[in-house]
């Protein structure tokens, strides 16, 4: 069974072009993946507004799905000092990042505090985490997240080949290649 996703929107805010939004994406429709956002950078524009393991469905108009990875860098180093985000976040994660029990509002603690005029990058948003709420999210990280698979190892420390081995099909140009040099032994041999 997939976890339940939430969806929010996000406005990212910078200080200007030269500042970083903070953030780290893998994937993108040329990657047969969705955008994920994998490190956040502490103090950025998008600290506090977004997560390790968000999807981001949605950059400004576009839709997530039909982005590559290229042209979703191209589309946050183009945004000017001003991004909006549509971004699915696991259920769970959002409810230890702020969201009251019930999963119907915020945390009233988190309305009360106004955006800071000195970090224009901080827009406000439901899911601000407070004190100490990181401590949850860093002790048990997201399933979701891509994982490395790393071969095993025999008790000699040597790796263990797979059942199936992969064996790819040459390209084209091999086969040329191949082709071309067969005809060269061919007439080397006739001549």
């Amino acid at each position: 069974m997939s976890p339940k996703l939430h969806e929010f929107a996000v406005v990212l805010k910078r200080d200007g072009q030269n500042t970083p939004w903070g953030i780290r994406l893998v994937g993108g429709n040329d990657l047969d993946t969705p955008l994920i956002i994998t490190r956040v950078q502490v103090g950025s524009p998008a600290f506090g507004e977004v997560l390790r393991g968000d999807i981001i469905a949605k950059i400004g108009e576009y839709d997530a799905r039909d982005v590559s990875h290229a042209d979703a860098q191209m589309l946050f180093r183009t945004a000017g000092n001003e991004i909006s985000l549509v971004v699915h976040r696991d259920s769970k994660i959002a409810y230890t990042q702020g969201l009251s029990p019930d999963n119907s509002r915020p945390n009233s603690s988190l309305l009360s505090a106004g955006p800071d005029p000195n970090q224009p990058h901080r827009a406000p948003s439901p899911f601000l985490p407070g004190p100490g709420q990181y401590e949850h999210a860093l002790q048990e990280p997201i399933n979701t997240l891509p994982q490395t698979v790393f071969p095993k190892l025999n008790p000699s420390g040597g790796y263990v080949p797979p059942s199936s081995t992969f064996t790819p099909m040459p390209t084209r140009d091999h086969q040329q290649d191949v082709a071309e040099e067969q005809a060269t032994i061919v007439n080397q041999v006739s001549s």
